[in-house]
């Protein structure tokens, strides 16, 4: 008797002597001449003469398989409970069956990939047991131990193939409106907005009128209250979801963080998770646009929008290019004037050339309470709609994504907001600047980023010791709000729920330039 299979070796020639009978009576029946072209019968009953003689291998073999398999689960369990852990096995890096994110972020097919290959790796063992067979045999037995393995691949099977499916909690996106949302979907190479898309999230972005006069009185909280709060509405209408990740960039950043603590103030948890892209909550030490935000240029910015209503435009575009004047200024000064080059197309210039209005009231809040006084760190130090905004009410996970070479947004003090808020933080730094450090598709292999599974004590210190990571951070971030977005349901069709379908994307706000034309 043989322990590891519990069947002698009198008893297992019996059986293979019984269905090689069979076979040849089903072909027989059928007409086919051979069930069995490949004499892999015989094969198999070589192997397992071989195998007799060396029982310690299967055991071998099937003890690594279930002690692997117990580990399976707790990393499945931790997974599960939002832990990250090193996995049990990975695919080989040429093979592509499992290539779409919910093989690695789902937990549930996360387990039955690695299932698979766990198993596919003790059939691969058993089969090298070759001692004591031809080599012609061995070489059969490991190439059909192949195909069988290959036609077990979970991705042969409609419900585990990676079939049309997105996260049931959705992803609204606050853009600032100091700039038009474009810049996050400028083309499809580049779109963070396509990618979030591939990546199984529904996607919803807000898209700010370019004010005019008539919105001389529009006040933050209009930006919370109707811009905010209406959103998140409209994305539980269109959806049926009464929960949603959002987030927010720059001044978005700072609008979703009020808006969370204001809903947090009401006892509202729509908001599942929120993520900061280069935003200043604490704003003690704002960099090189603290030259602009003072109370001298507030009060020449109430009197250039006493006016007309308004900020123009171009003004704020041309702090920002004064910021980077290198590169935004002088480079087309000598390339255009000097040399006499026309400019070459870049669709980032274009839409920094696209710019926006700021209605008064709102800017003259924004830039008095946020910049100037630094009030927005303070628990109550600013109110909506006669709420007193507390950001250590955020207990939602949060993740804050600064660039190093940011000059809108310095990254140590977009660091400062993690210390005001009360859920788990997740803290990225990627390379580059503003907006060259957020919009880097992983496809580009540019920049680098860094992380830490702690937030850091020492700032300087950290920069030095911390994780470097090659290439984008939005894998990074993917795998992080992977376990935050619910079940995985059937893609949705716009239109399909509560909210009706007004005009085809970007939509008409997006279209209106400075100048009155439509593009």
């Amino acid at each position: 008797m043989n322990t590891a299979t519990g069947i002698s070796a009198e008893e297992y020639k019996e059986k293979m002597e019984e269905l090689e009978k069979l076979m040849k009576e089903t072909a027989s029946e059928y007409g086919i001449s051979d069930l069995d072209p490949f004499n892999l019968v015989e094969a198999w009953q070589q192997w397992y003469e071989a195998m007799l003689k060396n029982p310690e291998k299967m055991i071998e073999t099937s003890m690594n398989y279930w002690q692997d398999t117990m580990k399976l689960y707790q990393q499945t369990a931790m997974q599960m409970m939002g832990i990250d852990s090193e996995p049990v096995i990975q695919e080989g890096k040429g093979d592509r069956r499992f290539r779409h994110q919910a093989w690695e972020e789902q937990p549930i097919f996360n387990a039955i990939k690695q299932s698979y290959l766990l198993g596919s790796k003790c059939f691969r063992d058993l089969a090298s047991n070759t001692e004591g067979i031809n080599e012609q045999t061995a070489r059969k037995m490991a190439f059909f131990t192949e195909q069988y393995i290959d036609s077990l691949s979970p991705t042969n099977f409609a419900l585990t193939n990676g079939t049309e499916t997105v996260n049931s909690i959705p992803l609204l996106i606050v853009p600032p409106w100091i700039n038009k949302y474009y810049v996050l979907d400028l083309q499809p190479e580049n779109s963070f907005i396509k990618w979030l898309s591939d990546q199984g999230h529904t996607v919803f972005v807000m898209s700010w009128v370019n004010p005019d006069e008539t919105y001389h009185d529009v006040e933050f909280d209009h930006y919370v209250i109707d811009g905010m709060i209406a959103a998140l509405d409209a994305v539980n209408r269109a959806t049926g979801e009464d929960k949603c990740n959002a987030i927010g960039y720059c001044i978005g950043g700072a609008l979703l963080a009020t808006s969370l603590a204001y809903l947090k103030s009401k006892g509202d948890d729509t908001i599942n998770s929120a993520t900061f892209l280069t935003t200043m909550l604490d704003y003690s030490e704002p960099g090189e646009l603290g030259i602009f935000t003072d109370e001298e240029q507030l009060e020449s910015l109430k009197e250039k929008m006493s006016e007309k209503g308004y900020l123009e435009g171009d003004y704020m575009a041309g702090v920002f290019n004064m910021l980077r004047a290198n590169d935004l200024i002088w480079s087309f000064y000598v390339n255009n004037y000097l040399l006499g080059k026309s400019p070459k197309a870049f669709d980032l210039l274009y839409w920094n050339s696209d710019s926006t209005r700021m209605p008064a009231s709102m800017h003259t809040w924004y830039i008095k309470n946020f910049y100037v006084d630094d009030k927005l760190k303070e628990p109550d130090g600013v109110s909506i709609d006669g709420i007193g905004i507390n950001l250590s009410k955020i207990d939602v996970p949060t993740c804050f994504v600064s660039t190093i070479e940011d000059h809108i947004a310095p990254w140590k003090s977009t660091y400062a907001g993690t210390r005001l808020v009360s859920g788990p933080v997740k803290f990225i730094l990627s390379g580059s600047g503003h907006i060259a450090g957020i919009i880097n598709p992983p496809a580009a292999k540019k920049y680098n980023y860094r992380t830490t599974d702690n937030p850091p004590s020492d700032l300087e210190n950290w920069v030095e010791d911390a994780r470097v990571n090659e290439g984008s951070w939005w894998p990074e971030w993917q795998n992080w709000i992977s376990r935050k977005c619910g079940k995985k349901i059937p893609c949705r069709v716009p239109g399909d729920g509560k909210l009706d379908i007004i005009e085809d994307a970007p939509g008409s706000y997006v279209r209106t330039r400075l100048d009155n034309r439509s593009d």
